[in-house]
């Protein structure tokens, strides 16, 4: 089974508060493709409105302009899962995740079984707070990580 991977980035969870937006790239092995999409009227004002209060107003946005900085997570992977699914470059799922960890991700796209269990081991492993978990608890999350590898057919964590 071929993985690709969906890597967000964003400074909205940290702290930054004029951070609002996200940016993604598909890693198909070492191939890096960019995620973007064409601005509509209302994403556009909004782009120019939050650039021009920051003072930067350095760039213009402009409707039916690509851009990669998204308002929303969730159209930032939309798009990103309509791209893989325009050209899957020979893989067969996509994880959203750095794509050189090994530890279980959500899958986005793949045969609906697979997507089923895996999501199920996924939130397994979040509700650990993955390795952030207690010590007394990385036994069980090295078991889900295990259950992972073999689902997905990737090596062991360890």
């Amino acid at each position: 089974m071929k993985a690709a991977f969906l890597e967000i980035r964003s400074w909205t969870d940290s702290g930054v508060v004029w951070a609002e937006h996200w940016y993604g790239s598909l890693y198909f092995g070492d191939k890096r493709v960019d995620v973007h999409y064409v601005l509509n009227e209302v994403e556009a004002k909004k782009l120019n409105k939050a650039d021009n209060l920051l003072g930067r107003g350095i760039l213009s946005y402009n409707v039916g302009e690509e851009t990669s900085r998204f308002l929303s997570k969730e159209k930032l992977v939309k798009e990103a899962i309509k791209l893989f699914n325009q050209d899957p470059h020979g893989y067969d799922i996509l994880l959203e995740g750095e794509h050189y960890v090994l530890d279980p991700m959500k899958m986005l796209v793949g045969p609906e079984i697979l997507l089923k269990e895996a999501n199920q081991i996924w939130k397994q492993f979040e509700s650990f707070d993955g390795w952030n978990c207690k010590r007394e608890e990385e036994k069980e999350v090295k078991e889900i990580c295990d259950q992972w590898d073999i689902l997905v057919g990737r090596e062991k964590c360890f």
